[in-house]
């Protein structure tokens, strides 16, 4: 299994930590958008099954994840629209 396929595959499931500080050091470094966790969670989750949920129940997993993590939630929804999801920088919470 020596692809070149193999190594971004393998590294991305292993890079994929949602949840306390590993969080910020991986998603909230300001080059991350909420569209780039939304493509890593449409094509990791669930296991074994990636991109089996509807768009709307991945939204919501990503604004639990961020919710979770301490982002604050905003007046209205995430959008579904992923150049909007582009625009939204994950950026380290303020102490």
């Amino acid at each position: 299994m020596a692809s070149s396929n193999f190594t971004p595959i393998y590294t991305r499931l292993t890079d994929v930590t949602l949840s306390g500080a590993t969080f910020e050091e991986r998603w909230a470094d300001e080059r991350h958008s909420v569209d780039d966790l939304f493509y890593i969670v449409r094509t990791l989750m669930p296991y074994g099954r990636p991109a089996t949920l509807s768009q709307q129940e991945y939204i919501d997993i990503i604004a639990y994840l961020l919710m979770m993590n301490g982002y604050p939630a905003e007046a209205q929804s995430l959008p579904l629209d992923p150049n909007v999801l582009a625009g939204i920088t994950i950026r380290p919470q303020q102490p």
